[in-house]
């Protein structure tokens, strides 16, 4: 449960970043855009301007680029080299007679709850090298 937790928190804390890189990406653009209008509305009245041109073809790259590495994550196969998790059922002593479910104490503490709960062992698979 808590490895499941944290890769849910991870999950979510990568698409967060994911998301902060693409308004980086669409504010730095924009920063481009207005310093190149800026510029050119100087570069009459003003006594010296640089020249300046917004790399378009940059950022379509760098937003393409983005857009395959989403693709390929979601796409992607899990890794084969990781070991899987496994229940397997353990067997118990008999289960309990049906008259123990008609001890009043049994009853009013609730104790037969869980028994129809089966009982699991938590296994590791071994990889074959």
């Amino acid at each position: 449960m808590s490895l499941r937790d944290r890769s849910s928190r991870l999950s979510l804390r990568l698409e967060e970043l994911k998301s902060n890189v693409h308004k980086q990406m669409e504010e730095l653009y924009r920063t481009e855009v207005h310093i190149d209008m800026q510029l050119r509305a100087c570069s009459g009245s003003c006594r010296s301007a640089f020249p300046f041109a917004v790399d378009h073809l940059g950022f379509e790259t760098l937003h393409a680029d983005l857009q395959q590495m989403d693709r390929r994550r979601k796409s992607a196969p899990p890794p084969e080299d990781v070991p899987h998790v496994t229940l397997q059922p353990v067997d118990i002593s008999p289960p309990p007679p049906p008259e123990y479910r008609t001890i009043p104490t049994v009853r009013r503490e609730l104790l037969t709850q869980f028994e129809d709960i089966g009982q699991n062992r938590v296994v590791l698979e071994e990889l074959l090298d």
